[in-house]
């Protein structure tokens, strides 16, 4: 087929209609394409999930902490702002904001000016409030292009096409950074004032405004000059403006800059502000970190705004600091005052010396004779004159000089090593839900070894009830044993007699179990461990510990007979754990902090608080018999009533106000370690003072008894004051009856002192006491023969008084009168190998 002329261009212009067609089909595809993706996520911007921390609610729904990331953000609504806020905003930033759509030309003309006059399109400025969020939207806040200003210009007309004013405005407020890592309106409002922004004055709500365009330029407390300056021009621009009075401008200024914190650092962010205000900052480094291992993938605890459910209780959370954290202060400058008169006799014994030497090599670092005189400044002798010491012996030979520097070291070594202090647990009984936690002094960057959960330190004689429990259980041992508390070696095949002994040197002679513990006694409890065996005492008190590792159980475990007295190394949470078990006849518990972690959407992701209570049901819980663990029971209230914890009690107005209490105190060698644990019908509290690296003395006075003992006992005593007063839950299969307060037996006419005694059913002794019938037939014929033996020449008014053969054999314990000492807990000052 022949084409012609005509034919050719009636092609050509169809192949040209056809491609315009398609271009402008493909065209108007692309836009439609990307006007609906646009679209969608305009549409979604109001409701994309911004980066928030997440929030930390002690049990009863109250705030003890933030997580903060990078960014400290919480959101608020427009109407939730006061109107100065909005009015200083928009005399800030965009004045017509409400009459424009987004574009404003004056402004726009005005950027152009200055960037064509600067040369740089840093220069430009002019953006109205929704070009700032499309800015922020797109992330071109450091990327300044032509293209970039393009880009937002569409993404301006999107937002205001989509959301409202007010939309608009809050999207902006609740995003901008303001600075000193505060995201939002109300993360900056809290940070810089410690309210809400709900709240702010005018001048509060200027200084808010004038932090968007330049973050921490006119911050109030890095440049408060340059702050206060810019704040007063805002001022006078709003009343300009007719938002305010001149007369409310001023005064709002005049109360800021009254108020204002001029000692505050101007370095600090959010991320500080929230260990200073933090409640609990211990439980919440603690929750930090359990939070952690629970999270996955793509999950950020920092910026996913969780709402994290926890077991504290804020009230005792604030008992806990104010008693245990109270004292440690009071314990602290008593140790450094004993140390600081060490250092001192230090200091002046080598000082003339030191002067002289500095004064004929006129050497001027060590000339302090006027220091030394002046104040014995004995941080300038450490800083200062030490470092020179041991050049200037190297110079002229005197070694004697480099012996006065490596003792002042040491001294400055042993001081670092020296601080006393602390980990208190509490738990409650029947769940291990924690309720409140101290990991030591103030935590902070150098200080976050949580003692109360990761210590490892002995626990002295808090550690002899795990053991007596396996005896109790056994049936081989019950609160009747009987023993006799006099010097006595113990060896073992292979180890060096070991003769341990009481506090203070005290002796008691015939004893039963129950005053046997709860005064502590050395001699019957490694006796216990005898009759018991290594493998069940071991195998029992690894259980309520918790520890399964048989390799840990090796380790922490010695097999000699100082494992009796506490030699082993625990944690404040390891005693709360194994005291509970007591408490909780005979069940343990596992100690949590976390019940469950909600999302922003307030559903639940994670849920402890079920597991752990279908934990409890599993019968490998079951670690001994209620009636075991009632005797157990039974047998430490005695220690609060008439041993190692009497102190403690008697220190309190009304004791515990009715409230049933059991526990134990403990001191480890010499005095190294301070211990309380014990327990109510609600909850078991763990409480240790000590060293980290356990080279040190807390001194005689600051044993068990005296020191945790009473610490113990006020907290304890405080946080049950709201609570109805309980007992002990006593099961079925526990009988009681009365015995010899001497023999264990059952009581007879001829024994002088008796007691009631409670037993396992099967256990309970079934012969009546013959101690008393030997020994009424032995007293007269061996009173005679002694008193015969005896030749005394006494004046009438030197008569020697009777003699009271009974008093002297048998002493009734309950009747007895002790001395303070007694009160106190028994060292073992000998407990090593």
């Amino acid at each position: 087929m022949i084409f012609t002329q005509r034919h050719q261009i009636r092609v050509k212009v169809l192949l040209t209609l056809l491609g315009l067609f398609l271009t402008i089909i493909t065209i108007s595809l692309a836009l439609a394409i990307s006007t609906n993706i646009n679209n969608l996520n305009i549409e979604n911007f109001l409701h994309e999930k911004p980066s928030l921390p997440s929030i930390i609610l002690d049990r009863n729904g109250d705030v003890i902490s933030e997580l903060i990331g990078v960014e400290k953000r919480t959101l608020l609504e427009f109407n939730d702002l006061p109107k100065s806020q909005i009015w200083a905003l928009l005399t800030r930033e965009d004045n017509p904001f409400f009459e424009h759509s987004g574009f404003s030309v004056r402004g726009f003309t005005r950027a152009v000016f200055k960037i064509i006059v600067s040369g740089s399109l840093d220069n430009g400025g002019g953006s109205t409030l929704t070009q700032q969020l499309a800015k922020i939207r797109l992330n071109n806040t450091f990327h300044r292009t032509i293209f970039t200003k393009l880009e937002e210009l569409w993404e301006t007309w999107q937002i205001e096409r989509q959301y409202s004013k007010q939309e608009i405005m809050m999207m902006y407020l609740n995003k901008v950074n303001f600075g000193h890592g505060a995201y939002g309106i109300e993360a900056i409002s809290r940070f810089f004032f410690n309210h809400s922004a709900k709240n702010n004055s005018v001048a509060e709500s200027v200084m808010c405004a004038i932090q968007m365009a330049r973050p921490t330029l006119y911050s109030p407390y890095r440049n408060p000059n340059g702050a206060k300056k810019v704040q007063r021009r805002v001022l006078t621009q709003m009343v300009q403006n007719g938002y305010i009075t001149d007369e409310q401008a001023n005064k709002s200024f005049a109360e800021y800059w009254t108020n204002h914190d001029w000692s505050r650092d101007g370095a600090e962010t959010v991320h500080d502000t929230r260990n200073r205000d933090d409640k609990a900052p211990w439980f919440t480094e603690y929750i930090r970190e359990e939070v952690k291992n629970l999270l996955f993938g793509t999950q950020d605890m920092y910026k996913d705004g969780y709402v994290i459910h926890t077991t504290l209780d804020l009230d005792y959370q604030a008992a806990a600091d104010r008693n245990v954290l109270e004292k440690l202060t009071v314990i602290r400058k008593d140790y450094a005052a004993r140390s600081e008169s060490k250092k001192t006799a230090v200091y002046n014994q080598f000082t003339d010396v030191i002067s002289m030497i500095g004064l004929i090599s006129n050497i001027k670092e060590i000339k302090v004779e006027e220091k030394s005189r002046k104040k014995q400044d004995l941080d300038y002798f450490n800083s200062e004159v030490v470092p020179n010491l041991r050049t200037l012996s190297l110079l002229t030979g005197i070694s004697s000089l480099n012996n006065i520097s490596q003792i002042a070291l040491k001294a400055s070594e042993i001081d670092s090593k020296s601080n006393i202090e602390t980990g208190l647990i509490t738990i409650d009984n029947k769940t291990g839900q924690i309720l409140a936690l101290i990991g030591g002094s103030k935590f902070e960057y150098s200080n976050q070894n949580n003692r109360a959960l990761n210590a490892r330190v002995s626990p002295g004689s808090s550690f002899k009830p795990l053991y007596f429990s396996a005896g109790i259980s056994s049936n081989q041992i019950t609160p009747a044993t009987h023993f006799t508390d006099k010097p006595k070696t113990f060896t073992l095949d292979g180890s060096t007699p070991y003769t341990p002994s009481n506090y203070g040197g005290h002796w008691r002679g015939d004893v039963l179990l129950r005053y046997a513990l709860n005064k502590s006694l050395n001699i019957p409890a490694i006796e216990v461990l005898q009759t018991i065996g290594f493998d069940a005492a071991i195998d029992r008190s690894a259980a309520l510990l918790g520890i399964t590792d048989p390799g840990e159980i090796r380790r922490r475990f010695p097999r000699n007979f100082p494992l009796a007295l506490g030699t082993v190394s625990v944690s404040p949470a390891q005693m709360a754990k194994a005291y509970a078990t007591f408490a909780n006849s005979g069940k343990t518990v596992d100690p949590y902090g976390i019940k469950f972690i909600e999302n922003q959407k307030g559903a639940i992701i994670i849920n402890i608080e079920d597991e752990m209570q279908q934990k409890l049901y599993s019968p490998n819980n079951t670690i001994m018999s209620p009636q075991d663990a009632y005797i157990m029971t039974n047998l430490l209230e005695t220690t609060i009533t008439l041993g190692t914890l009497h102190y403690g009690y008697t220190q309190l107005e009304n004791g515990y106000d009715g409230m049933a209490m059991a526990g134990k105190t403990g001191t480890s060698d010499n005095w190294k370690d301070s211990w309380t644990v014990g327990y109510s019908p609600y909850v078991t509290t763990s409480l240790w003072y000590g060293f980290d690296g356990g080279s040190s003395s807390l001194g005689q006075n600051n044993n068990g008894a005296v020191l945790a003992g009473l610490v113990w006992s006020k907290y304890m005593k405080e946080i049950h004051k709201n609570l109805p007063k309980k007992e002990f839950y006593r099961p079925s299969g526990i009988i009681e009856r009365t015995i010899c307060s001497v023999s264990g037996d059952l009581k007879t006419q001829k024994c002088p002192t008796s007691r009631r005694e409670v037993f396992k059913a099967g256990t309970e002794p079934s012969q009546f006491c013959t101690y008393h019938s030997y020994a009424e037939e032995y007293t007269e014929d061996s009173i005679m023969k002694i008193m015969d033996s005896i030749r005394v020449e006494a004046s009438p008014e030197n008569s020697m008084p009777a003699f009271n053969f009974d008093r002297f054999l048998f002493d009734d314990y309950n009747n007895s009168i002790t001395t303070p000492e007694e009160d106190f807990d028994d060292s073992f000052s000998d407990i090593l190998d």
